[in-house]
């Protein structure tokens, strides 16, 4: 299955069909939920979130399969670095009049930020820092905050890279280095343009050595951000399955996730708690707020992996018809499968197909 910088075809994962991959294997909460303060804070009081370890694992080829792949969710937050309420927004420029910050404090090279917004109207909004103002007290963010609210509380986390995540030197990446051909791969989909990026660590040749893409053997991108709600296709070529630790703070809260017209590759944000088909608030009824009801055929999709089976799981949520309405499988149209669950890092399938349905965000609740 060859899926380097190419358009993911929907006809792979058609329901049933047997496909040579392998699934992320299940994420374990190591560590016990402890509650730390992060060093640096707003001036105004600061509350604390669960922090611990995660164990991801990248499944290998046990010497049968060419490659072997795994669907993985980043469950962390890197710790909050600075937390505040707004004092007021124009364009996407807000403001916090008491804060300390220095001139880009959060953005620039290797210093990437994202603002989650913790309460008011557009809760679980995530931004990235375009630009931080010491003078003006104000940081300048990807998108609009027009509705936001003076009052209304944010915080600021650095973004995971590949480096901080799967290693930054050849004695310490995760996975398997080697040249663009060899090396084991780390793909992300842009849904906008329904291609993967590829991703992998070069470790000899002309263009120098670490985090490059299939694009250029020579820029590195050891840098760039990896967000938490896009889920991460790896593409293994080893025989032995890679145990690997991301040590974080717990999300919390509702969480804001686009979904985009087409295919999306959508990670569980999550590092504890179930999520399931029916409380996971992705079928609202309403396809301009979640996903398109209907027939097997017409309705949006959603596919899980399972390792055991090596077969994806198709489900959609049926509207009218014989075997009832609710939450099926491609399999039945009259089992419900209502309690089918997302499982904690693992990253599902996301087919927004259905006609005249655009982008969505999903609203994803913190399981309990």
């Amino acid at each position: 299955m060859k899926i380097n910088n190419l358009p993911l075809d929907a006809r792979r994962f058609a329901p049933g069909r047997l496909l040579k991959i392998t699934s992320v294997g299940a994420v374990q909460l190591l560590a016990g939920l402890a509650l730390i303060t992060p060093s640096v804070r707003a001036q105004t009081t600061a509350t604390t979130d669960p922090v611990g370890a995660v164990a991801l694992s990248v499944q290998g080829t046990g010497g049968t399969l060419t490659n072997a792949l795994s669907f993985v969710a980043l469950g962390m937050v890197q710790p909050t670095i600075y937390q505040g309420a707004v004092d007021g927004v124009s364009g996407s420029t807000l403001t916090q009049t008491s804060s300390n910050w220095a001139d880009n404090a959060f953005n620039g090279t290797g210093n990437a930020c994202f603002v989650e917004i913790t309460s008011g109207a557009k809760v679980g909004l995530r931004l990235d820092v375009t630009s931080t103002t010491a003078s003006t007290h104000s940081l300048t963010l990807s998108g609009s905050v027009a509705a936001l609210s003076a009052g209304d509380t944010f915080k600021v986390h650095k973004h995971w890279t590949l480096a901080n995540v799967l290693g930054a030197t050849a004695a310490t990446v995760a996975i398997n280095p080697g040249t663009g051909a060899t090396a084991d791969q780390v793909l992300v989909l842009n849904p906008s343009t329904q291609l993967y990026t590829t991703y992998y660590f070069k470790n000899s040749g002309l263009g120098g050595t670490g985090w490059r893409s299939t694009g250029s053997t020579s820029v590195d991108t050891s840098n760039v951000p990896l967000y938490i709600d896009e889920g991460l296709l790896f593409s293994r070529k080893q025989s032995s399955t890679v145990n690997m630790y991301l040590v974080g703070e717990a999300k919390t809260g509702v969480t804001q996730v686009p979904v985009s017209s087409g295919l999306n590759i959508v990670g569980n944000v999550y590092a504890a708690g179930t999520i399931t088909l029916q409380n996971s608030g992705l079928y609202t009824g309403n396809s301009t707020t979640g996903l398109a009801g209907g027939t097997g055929a017409t309705a949006d999709q959603l596919l899980t992996f399972n390792p055991a089976t090596q077969l994806y799981t198709t489900y959609y949520f049926k509207t009218s018809g014989l075997g009832g309405t609710g939450w099926r499988s491609t399999a039945s149209t009259s089992v419900d499968q209502s309690n089918a669950v997302l499982a904690v890092g693992q990253s599902f399938i996301v087919n927004r197909k259905a006609t005249g349905t655009t982008s969505f965000i999903w609203n994803a609740a913190q399981p309990f």
